[in-house]
């Protein structure tokens, strides 16, 4: 079903961006659409976490394994349990100098509620598709405009 691939470049480093997102326990602080967030497990490189979400007539909770990879240069997300038959994505930073990185967004999800899923789809491709942005706001915040 939808592939949503996003990238964008920012005025920070691959290791700063790395940790924002990293850091799913802030998510419902800027997220407007995420309510809650539980780590399940936590290990040295790889979590297991649970979402919840509420946007539109969405409320949903769903959980995936992150893997952080290549020495902290990639998030890797595979679903565990939720509302999706498939639900896998990756997060890359890629530095272009020590203070700029870009930002890649790749997330390949299907949805198994079946009749719904032609309604839901549409909002979970906005809810995941304005990431990039969130977090590139999100880090003007915690780390400077630059």
């Amino acid at each position: 079903m939808p592939i949503i691939r996003k990238s964008k470049v920012v005025p920070y480093s691959a290791a700063q961006m790395f940790d924002l997102v990293n850091d799913v326990e802030k998510y419902p602080e800027y997220l407007p659409w995420c309510k809650t967030v539980r780590i399940l497990r936590n290990a040295t490189t790889e979590m297991d976490v649970s979402v919840g979400v509420l946007m539109g007539p969405v409320n949903k909770t769903f959980t995936t394994r992150n893997r952080m990879v290549n020495n902290h240069e990639s998030i890797e997300m595979s679903l565990l349990n939720g509302p999706f038959k498939k639900l896998n994505g990756e997060w890359r930073f890629v530095a272009i100098n020590e203070n700029e990185c870009r930002i890649e967004f790749e997330l390949d999800f299907t949805l198994a509620i079946g009749l719904l899923s032609g309604m839901l789809s549409p909002i979970f491709e906005n809810m995941y598709g304005s990431m990039i942005k969130a977090f590139s706001d999100r880090a003007k915040v915690i780390y400077g405009e630059h």
